[in-house]
């Protein structure tokens, strides 16, 4: 990894881990361990614009920090592996050139992928958190999954408000171009 990788993975799981605080909210009045936010906007831009490394070296910053603020550790390790899924699947999918093709696709594929990682991820983490029976994790799976698929689509909605503005405009990220999307 270059210098200015490092400096943008950095500078972006801040940014992620304040957004998060900032924007956190329960998505549903049944689940409001599920909290609904938008860390993952810049952490998609970071991945598209600069490589997918640096937008999971990213996650990676925030969760550390989830963790280091009170979180626990399997709630950090939930995020981390459920939103470096997302990411690297919806990175890979748009790619550098990053048409609008491409990101319609990844923004079907990527939701779906982070929804279907979730059910054995749950299956895993909730056992080893609370004891919890997987038969009680299928059960919840009404609410998780729906969160799960929400959040992303949320999340890509939000980046392809500002992919293309930022494509543009920001040549230094080695991604500008006058290419419109």
């Amino acid at each position: 990894m270059k210098t200015k990788d490092i400096v943008y993975a950095a500078v972006g799981g801040a940014l992620a881990f304040i957004i998060m605080r900032l924007t956190a909210f329960p998505l549903f009045a049944s689940a409001t361990f599920l909290k609904m936010e938008f860390s993952e906007v810049p952490l998609l831009l970071l991945s598209v614009l600069v490589s997918p490394v640096v937008g999971l070296c990213s996650l990676l910053i925030k969760d550390v920090l989830l963790f280091c603020t009170g979180s626990n550790i399997f709630g950090a390790i939930s995020d981390f592996l459920a939103g470096g899924i997302f990411i690297l699947l919806f990175s890979l999918i748009v790619g550098k050139q990053g048409g609008p093709k491409r990101v319609l696709a990844a923004s079907l594929i990527a939701p779906v992928g982070r929804m279907l990682f979730s059910i054995p991820l749950n299956l895993v983490i909730l056992r080893l958190q609370f004891g919890t029976a997987p038969g009680q994790v299928m059960a919840m799976m009404p609410v998780l999954l729906p969160f799960n698929f929400i959040k992303s689509l949320l999340g890509v909605v939000c980046f392809a408000l500002l992919y293309p503005r930022l494509r543009r405009a920001a040549p230094w990220l080695g991604c500008g171009d006058d290419k419109k999307m």
